[in-house]
């Protein structure tokens, strides 16, 4: 699909100000950690998520035009490899215009690989940061797993095969036992608790290892005023609250 500027413009606007409502908000931060299951409670969150996307549905105005409507904002980790890499492609086999883009903000093929390595790296050697999921090779997601893998050089790992030694995590790589700094984490909870997956740590153990990732989403109807926040880093339903914001009132379920 192509889209106008314009019109991705708008979509960049809406998102980034759905955002600040959120992370500006001590109020909001109040309420949403009162929210979160003391067993899923993961220690030293970040005061903004690493990872954030806005899902858009188009719907035209009395006047016609395209205007977006909030679909989901979801703080985890989306596609991020293998959607560049099948935007690039499309342009080179079906030879679009050059001046086609899908980035944002004026980036490049390179400095948005740049960008993702920070976040996903972090300044850490690759072989000590791991893609975790749940059972990788059965996932929808494993082709974007595979191009994570050659774009950032790190290894993507099942959740199931981590090891713990005092305080630290560890995997296994050619053969050798390698102590994990930082997990790009893709696995939600609510898959875990489905399938009565046992792991060999706890999410709130006080680990040295950076998260990357941590399960938080955000997501809303765009045929009603509300907002339903997914405000813990993993999804757990049967809990929620309500205030009020600027714009809207917002439900949060977690």
């Amino acid at each position: 699909m192509f889209f106008p500027f314009d019109l991705l413009a708008d979509m960049s606007h809406a998102g980034d100000e759905l955002i600040r409502q959120l992370v500006d908000s001590r109020d909001y931060h109040a309420r949403s950690e009162a929210s979160i299951p003391p067993e899923f409670n993961v220690p030293r969150e970040d005061s903004h998520p690493t990872f954030i996307q806005v899902d858009f549905g188009l719907v035209r105005d009395n006047n016609g035009n395209l205007k977006p409507k909030l679909v989901e904002l979801q703080a985890f980790p989306s596609l991020y490899a293998y959607q560049s890499v099948l935007a690039q492609t499309y342009k080179d086999v079906y030879d679009l215009d050059p001046s086609l883009n899908y980035l944002l903000s004026g980036l490049s093929e390179g400095t948005y690989l740049r960008m993702l390595k920070q976040a996903v790296l972090a300044g850490h050697d690759p072989e000590n940061v791991v893609l975790m999921e749940i059972d990788p090779l059965h996932q929808k997601t494993l082709p974007d797993f595979l191009v994570t893998e050659r774009m950032l050089g790190i290894n993507t790992v099942s959740i199931t095969d981590i090891k713990k030694q005092g305080n630290t995590l560890f995997y296994e790589r050619d053969g050798k036992r390698m102590p994990i700094v930082r997990i790009y984490n893709r696995a939600i909870v609510d898959e875990l608790e489905r399938k009565g997956i046992k792991l060999n740590f706890d999410f709130r153990d006080d680990l040295n290892v950076q998260w990357g990732g941590i399960r938080t989403g955000i997501s809303g109807s765009a045929s009603t005023p509300f907002l339903t926040l997914t405000t813990n880093r993993f999804q757990r339903p049967g809990f929620s609250t309500s205030f009020a914001t600027d714009r809207t009132t917002c439900r949060i379920t977690c």
